[in-house]
């Protein structure tokens, strides 16, 4: 992790905000994230020695509920604390909270994959419908066009009614349909927004 502690990293995110829209997500409570955000303020402030008697000034908690709390973060991998002797032969306790900004990471992380998953069912219900309507199986220059669209399940379903209706039952023709109609629909968002006023 490096003698810095993470002060270098967490100083440009935006760990507030990112433990008040994940910390149910994460399984701690409102005191947990409000002893998780005093840590990010000393930090932040270029410290990251663990004084529970200063730290319990900041709250409405006893020093050995705090440091229970703490002691809890802890064991559940949010804050990682090392012990080290001083030039004064004094031991001092310097934390860190970059565990807790990896779990936050391991969530975007799942959210991604699940996004992908959802994606890759959505190509392959398209793949089926398109050849359950043509009849046929679909060669691989038609699969890698379907793989190549951003549309949903939705517009290219409405886009295979129109082909059908044509009789053109093509990949190509399918993918001009979908073209057209995201076109009439930029063009309709950039109609409507000439009437916005600017911000």
């Amino acid at each position: 992790m490096g003698s810095d502690y993470g002060l270098l990293d967490i100083k440009h995110l935006k760990v507030e905000r990112l433990l008040l829209s994940n910390y149910l997500r994460l399984s701690i409570d409102e005191v947990d994230v409000i002893i998780l955000l005093l840590l990010v303020e000393i930090a932040n402030q270029g410290s990251n020695f663990l004084a529970i008697s200063e730290l319990s000034r900041k709250t409405t908690l006893s020093i050995d509920d705090l440091a229970n709390k703490v002691d809890l973060l802890v064991t559940r991998g949010f804050i990682q604390l090392d012990i080290y002797i001083n030039k004064a032969g004094e031991e001092e306790t310097k934390f860190s909270i970059m565990p807790t900004i990896s779990k936050i990471y391991e969530l975007y992380q799942d959210d991604e994959i699940n996004v992908m998953k959802q994606n890759n069912n959505d190509i392959s219900k398209i793949i089926r419908m398109i050849e359950d309507e043509f009849k046929r199986v679909l060669s691989s220059k038609e699969l890698e066009i379907i793989k190549s669209w951003d549309y949903n399940y939705e517009e290219v379903k409405t886009a295979l009614l129109e082909t059908l209706k044509q009789k053109k039952l093509r990949v190509e023709y399918l993918n001009k349909i979908l073209e057209n109609n995201n076109v009439k629909i930029e063009k309709n968002t950039s109609y409507y927004d000439s009437f916005m006023p600017n911000e």
